[in-house]
């Protein structure tokens, strides 16, 4: 869309994901006593990289929140509650906060969780063997773990028709976007009212 949004992206993703992962691997593997100071530094990361994503995008605080905050997770959220309403733009007082709540767990709270989890486990199993059980357990668990992941992903192979929906998807999918489009406008008039204003003669 811009190059504010390609910076303002990119830094998001990156002063999020790194210490993130980091975190969680040095509160695991070196310093397990303090592990649970690992997850307030984490927060700190996390504010501290949308500041700093909120910065190089140049952009407004609303436009940015909605167009990379959340972005990726604004367009499935409002699909979901738009679906709640008789049309895409009818808008409710409990949708916003809803998509708010739903977009940041799904794109912060669970991946950090998630990512900090997996590798306690990993340091768990390497420490100890699971329950001391023989090698043979670990192939039966091995296998059952192929046998989902083959359930998970063979039907995107296989399905030959394309999935029939009651709605019009185009719709549903199409709410984040006349979202954003009443959010410039709202925008583009506060802008040319204060150039007008600005304009008067004393």
């Amino acid at each position: 869309m811009s190059d504010g949004h390609r910076k303002s992206i990119k830094w998001l993703g990156a002063a999020f994901w790194i210490p993130v992962i980091v975190i969680s691997f040095y509160a695991h593997f070196s310093f397990q006593q303090d592990k649970n100071v690992g997850i307030a530094v984490m927060i700190l990361t996390t504010i501290i990289s949308c500041f700093m994503s909120f910065k190089v995008s140049g952009m407004n605080a609303m436009s940015w929140f909605y167009e990379i905050f959340m972005c990726g997770v604004n367009k499935l959220s409002m699909s979901i509650t738009s679906l709640s309403g008789p049309t895409p733009e009818t808008r409710s007082a409990w949708m916003a906060p809803f998509e708010v709540y739903f977009g940041i767990c799904i794109k912060y709270v669970n991946p950090a969780i998630l990512t900090y989890m997996l590798l306690e486990f990993i340091a768990s199993d390497l420490e100890t063997n699971y329950a001391e059980q023989p090698p043979i357990m670990q192939i039966y668990a091995t296998v059952i773990i192929f046998a989902i992941i083959l359930i998970l992903t063979a039907p995107m192979f296989l399905c030959e028709y394309p999935e029939i929906f009651e709605h019009n998807i185009d719709l549903e999918f199409n709410a984040d976007n006349v979202f954003e489009a009443k959010l410039r406008a709202a925008q583009g008039n506060k802008i040319q009212d204060e150039t007008q204003l600005t304009a008067q003669p004393a």
